[in-house]
């Protein structure tokens, strides 16, 4: 019975509450703490995942953009190379090839034109009206100028819609 008076005593009711948290505390703190480092490990490890995942992804869509890119430089460059100055100076003679390239892949070509040297258009065939524009202080012209052939990014231009540039250099005699 004394033992039973000494446990009601406060002393030892709050020595036993308090080795009963020590132990608990001592207990849980390093399972606590494991379980917040596997979760950092985790979370990242499946952020770097999906990183990876999204550079792949970007990178395959990246190599499709260009081999389509590619494919339609190589219809200009085929237009280039069997038609003369003058034939695709005609805009009547423009126009039907731009519907042929149209018919054939779509509205990916949009419009076509034939720029001069110094930047002036000389013949043009689409649905602006972009007849006589000059392009001798574009960017895309200054760039296009000094390569045999040119894909530009995507900007915004005369039209003021997004689009990009297929450029062919080629000198006729």
């Amino acid at each position: 019975m004394k033992n039973n008076k000494l446990l009601q005593n406060p002393f030892y009711q709050s020595l036993k509450r308090n080795i009963m948290l020590t132990v608990i505390l001592v207990s849980l703190t390093p399972t606590i703490l494991v379980i917040i480092l596997l979760l950092n490990q985790f979370q990242t490890s499946y952020q770097e995942k999906v990183e990876a995942h999204l550079k792949e992804l970007v990178l395959k869509h990246k190599q499709n953009i260009d081999v389509f890119l590619k494919e339609r430089l190589f219809n200009i460059r085929h237009f280039s190379k069997i038609f003369d100055i003058d034939q695709l100076s005609d805009e009547a003679f423009l126009n039907e090839r731009l519907a042929i390239l149209q018919s054939e892949y779509g509205p990916v070509f949009v419009d076509m034109g034939i720029v001069n040297d110094e930047g002036k258009q000389i013949a043009y065939a689409g649905p602006f009206k972009l007849g006589k524009a000059d392009y001798h202080d574009a960017d895309w012209f200054k760039k296009a100028i000094t390569q045999p052939y040119f894909i530009s990014d995507v900007f915004l231009g005369l039209r003021g819609l997004p689009h990009f540039i297929l450029s062919v250099k080629r000198n006729y005699k």
